[in-house]
């Protein structure tokens, strides 16, 4: 079976990451191409092009930003040149409009890779999904449990499969011992507790919640520090953020080893707004890392409570603060091995692989 994926770049983010990812473990039975559509010379946006095995071809489109009918033309070219049987489109569905009504051959998936209110029910997606979904020339795939009721309710006439994002559990790198002593560094003594925010600068991820919760925290004489990593904190609302974050908060910057930070900490923590299935929660717990988090799609449904982690019962401060306080209180019961064995199994890439191949052959 010969399989494009396609998605706007590999710059840094969970969907990019878990494309990559999804597309070697593939090519281990089928020829994949992996197909950016924005320019990849632009800072950054081949992020995670060299975790490509070689097996995988990579084809970047090299289109300029924005949306324009050239583009669409351009897209629709490059599909009919490749001509696969298979089209899993990830993010950049407007994009692929043409071929998929036009271009009848190839069998046309779209992940949803976020939460379905918002931008999956805006008019325009409405009227797309559910003309392409109901003509059936697009199959959707959702990620979590709470995402695929949601799509079910907004979306009654599409074809929707629940596949669990996976995520292949990473080693630690030549960096590990150097990330110890730099973390080792921010700590004020052995027992101090080391908290870890992976996530670009955004609203979506509501960080002020995050630096105020552990500015409080902090204030209660709890023992800790908060990494955070990820990119854009050099951008007003980073400033603003930096502005207001007490002095065990260290901002790192962007980072192509993530793993040996969560290796070397005791919990994650989310504060979003809203989320799809998060690549970093899934990371974490496959290295037996609890999750803290405001209650959010995805999180919800894999978490649980008082054994792989802790979820705010809304998006309050106090809510939040009131779990995180609660996991510092209580950490020992998060250290349990056996608490992840499930998670550990259900978010493996080579399963999610293997459930993406079966629906790609039942289609």
């Amino acid at each position: 079976m010969k399989i494009l994926e396609v998605i706007f770049s590999l710059g840094s983010g969970g969907a990019e990451q878990f494309v990559v990812d999804l597309s070697n473990e593939l090519s281990s039975k089928h020829e994949v191409v992996l197909l950016t559509l924005k320019d990849d010379s632009v800072e950054n946006r081949d992020f995670y092009k060299n975790k490509l095995n070689n097996s995988v071809r990579y084809d970047n489109l090299g289109l300029k930003d924005g949306f324009s009918l050239s583009s669409l033309f351009a897209v629709d070219k490059k599909i009919r040149l490749i001509n696969p049987d298979v089209v899993h489109i990830h993010i950049a569905f407007r994009f692929c409009l043409l071929p998929i009504f036009f271009f009848g051959k190839p069998r046309y998936f779209l992940t949803i890779h976020n939460e379905i209110k918002g931008w999956y029910t805006n008019k325009l997606n409405r009227i797309l999904f559910n003309s392409f979904g109901y003509l059936n020339r697009v199959s959707f795939v959702t990620i979590s449990k709470s995402n695929y009721d949601d799509f079910n309710r907004e979306y009654k006439r599409c074809s929707n499969t629940l596949i669990y994002n996976g995520r292949k559990k990473e080693e630690p790198t030549s960096f590990f011992d150097e990330v110890k002593k730099e973390i080792d560094s921010f700590k004020s003594s052995s027992s101090t507790m080391v908290f870890l925010h992976v996530a670009r600068c955004a609203p979506q991820k509501n960080q002020q919640l995050l630096i105020h919760a552990f500015n409080r925290l902090v204030s209660k004489s709890r023992d800790a520090i908060l990494l955070i990593l990820g990119r854009g904190f050099d951008s007003d609302l980073g400033n603003d953020l930096k502005n207001i974050a007490g002095e065990r908060i260290y901002f790192l910057g962007e980072k192509n080893n993530v793993q040996d930070y969560v290796l070397n900490s005791d919990a994650l923590v989310l504060s979003s707004l809203y989320e799809g299935m998060p690549i970093t929660v899934i990371e974490a717990l496959q290295n037996e890392v609890p999750i803290i988090s405001t209650p959010v799609c995805g999180v919800i449904d894999v978490v649980k409570c008082g054994e792989t982690g802790c979820i705010s019962a809304d998006f309050t401060q106090d809510s939040f603060l009131l779990v995180w306080d609660s996991f510092v209180k209580e950490q020992k019961k998060y250290t349990i091995e056996s608490n992840f064995s499930d998670v550990k199994r259900l978010f493996s890439i080579s399963e999610c692989a293997k459930s993406y191949e079966t629906l790609f052959n039942l289609k």
